[in-house]
C-alpha cells in the first residue's frame, strides 16, 4: 500500500510556521491530507489531523479546529501512548475554544497512559501538565495551574539540552503567580529565567523558535519588562528575516 512520507511535509510546515504564515500551513496540511486518503494512509491523516489541530488553535479557527479533533476522536485507542499524545492536543483545543468540561476527561485518560508507560524524563510528560494547566487557567483556579506548571518544570529541568518550550512554561508560570499575587517576588524570578532560557548558545533559531518568541513577547510586554522585551523582538525579528 502507498504511503505518505510525513517527514517530507515537517519541513515545510515549519518554514510556514516561521513567516507566520498559518494559512500557507492550513493549505499544506489539506493538500497531505487529501493525498494520504487517497492512498489509505491512516497514519498519516492523523498525523496530519494532529497538527491541524494546532494550526487552527492557532488560528482561532474555532469551528474548524472542533470539527477536526470530532474527526479524530473516534479513531483513537485507550492505553496507546501515541493516540494519547493526540488527545492531549483535542482537550487542548478544547480549552482554547472555551470547552474545558470536554478536556476534563479526555486529561484523565491522557494521565493514567502517560504515567503508565512514560519515564519521567519525557517531554510528553511536561506537555501534559502545561495542557492540564490550560484547562485551570480557563477556569481561573490558578493555584492548580501553577502546581502544574511546577510539574511540567520539574521534567523539563531533566531534559538536555533545555527545550525553548520551557521559557514558555516559566511565562506561563509567572502569570499563574500573578494573578494571585501580583507582588510576588516568584514572578519576576520566573520571568527572568525565561528570558535566561531564550537567550541559551543551545536555542536552534527555527520556525519553532519564532513560535516561542511569538508566545512570550505579549508576557513581557504587559509585565513592563521593557529592555527584554526589545531583545526578544530583536530576535524575533532575525529568526523571520533568516526563513
Amino acid at each position: 500500500m502507498a504511503t505518505v512520507d510525513f517527514g517530507r511535509i515537517v519541513p515545510k510546515l515549519e518554514a510556514c510556521f516561521a513567516r507566520h504564515d498559518l494559512e500557507g500551513a492550513e493549505r499544506l496540511l489539506l493538500y497531505w491530507r487529501e493525498e494520504a486518503a487517497a492512498c489509505g494512509d491512516l497514519r498519516t491523516l492523523t498525523q496530519v489531523d494532529n497538527e491541524l489541530l494546532g494550526v487552527y488553535r492557532r488560528l482561532n479557527a474555532r469551528e474548524k479546529g472542533l470539527a477536526v479533533a470530532s474527526r479524530l476522536l473516534p479513531t483513537l485507542v485507550d492505553d496507546n501512548v501515541g493516540d494519547a499524545t493526540v488527545l492531549l492536543n483535542i482537550a487542548t483545543n478544547y480549552c482554547h475554544f472555551g470547552l474545558p468540561e470536554l478536556a476534563a476527561p479526555l486529561y484523565a485518560k491522557v494521565e493514567r497512559t502517560f504515567l503508565a508507560h512514560l519515564p519521567e524524563d519525557d517531554y510528553r510528560l511536561s506537555s501534559f501538565y502545561n495542557n492540564k494547566a490550560s484547562m485551570y487557567t480557563a477556569t481561573k483556579q490558578y493555584a492548580a495551574a501553577e502546581q502544574c506548571y511546577r510539574k511540567a518544570l520539574d521534567v523539563m529541568r531533566r531534559i538536555e539540552p533545555i527545550m525553548p518550550e520551557m521559557a514558555v512554561t516559566l511565562v506561563n508560570l509567572a502569570v499563574s503567580i500573578y494573578m494571585q499575587n501580583p507582588l510576588s517576588a516568584a514572578v519576576d524570578e520566573a520571568m527572568r529565567e525565561a528570558y535566561r532560557v531564550v537567550c541559551l548558545d543551545t536555542m536552534v533559531h527555527d520556525g519553532n523558535f519564532a513560535f516561542v518568541l511569538s508566545k512570550l513577547i505579549p508576557v513581557f510586554r504587559h509585565l513592563g519588562y521593557k529592555d527584554e522585551l526589545a531583545s526578544l523582538e530583536t530576535m524575533l525579528r532575525k529568526v523571520e528575516q533568516n526563513s
